[in-house]
């Protein structure tokens, strides 16, 4: 899962992070920050874009007002997940996120539906 947002939007509450660099399937180079004390990745940024950070959401203190716009990498999806039919849907990375950030930001209009859980 990732949440994208600008780095302006996110506080750290304590310490400092480590990260690591892994190439992407389509060549560019993406920096994985993480908690050098337990591992957990918290962090993704693509090397060069200062303007978004992908956020794993499982790292957040409240999740109560995320809903997915879309599922990707859905050819290796888990036979247990319930993926909404009104989310946008991508067998594996999607070669253009410029329909993907136009959900989002439909989305984040106050009382517009989003894809369930």
């Amino acid at each position: 899962m990732a949440f994208w947002i600008a780095p302006s939007q996110v506080e750290l509450g304590l310490g400092e992070l480590s990260s690591w660099t892994r190439e992407t399937p389509t060549g560019r180079r993406m920096i994985c920050d993480f908690c050098p004390e337990c591992g957990t990745r918290l962090f993704h940024r693509q090397q060069g874009r200062t303007d978004l950070i992908s956020i794993k959401p499982g790292t957040l203190d409240d999740t109560s007002a995320l809903a997915p716009v879309a599922h990707i990498w859905l050819d290796s999806a888990q036979g247990w997940s319930r993926i909404g039919e009104e989310c946008l849907q991508y067998p594996g990375n999607p070669e253009d996120f410029a329909p993907l950030f136009a959900r989002w930001n439909e989305g984040r209009e106050p009382a517009k539906p989003a894809c369930g859980k």
